[in-house]
């Protein structure tokens, strides 16, 4: 049994705290058969449809914003249909809860900073001038500055 995080494809729709427990728990909130991301700092899972995009769901633009910001081999990717956030799977391949820091990022309501670590000064982070309002607004900042700038080794958002 784990606790994860909804992400409804629909923006209008909240994002949800649910238990899961079978396979048939992900695959009815991703509504199929799942396809698992693995994601970092901090480390989680993203389970999302694995046939969203050959059946036309919709883009699902808070999961893709999450991938993106935790694996950046999924770059020029989006999800597409309802996405569910766990944590890693343990040593017998089970997945565990979504860790604390997403859980407080994405539930949180407060102003959010990006900070960025360039490569010349990889143990600095430096943060960005201009808070966001939402976590997505943040993600969506750092994404920019990392594509823009090439001299960005690392991004991350804070709650504050």
């Amino acid at each position: 049994m784990a606790i994860g995080i909804v992400i409804p494809a629909d923006d209008n729709l909240d994002l949800t705290i649910r238990t899961f427990e079978t396979l048939p728990d992900y695959q009815a909130a991703v509504g199929g058969y799942v396809e698992y991301i693995a994601l970092a700092e901090p480390t989680a899972s993203l389970f999302v449809n694995e046939e969203g995009k050959i059946r036309h769901l919709p883009d699902n633009e808070r999961a893709t914003l999450i991938m993106r910001m935790h694996n950046r081999i999924h770059d020029g990717d989006s999800v597409a249909g309802d996405a569910v956030l766990i944590g890693p799977e343990n040593v017998r391949g089970e997945s565990t809860d979504v860790p604390e820091g997403f859980r407080d990022l994405l539930f949180e309501w407060s102003t959010f900073d990006v900070e960025i670590q360039l490569a010349l000064l990889p143990g600095e982070w430096i943060t960005v001038d201009g808070s966001a309002r939402t976590w997505d607004e943040a993600y969506r900042k750092s994404l920019d500055l990392m594509w823009a700038w090439g001299e960005i080794r690392a991004a991350r958002v804070r709650s504050f």
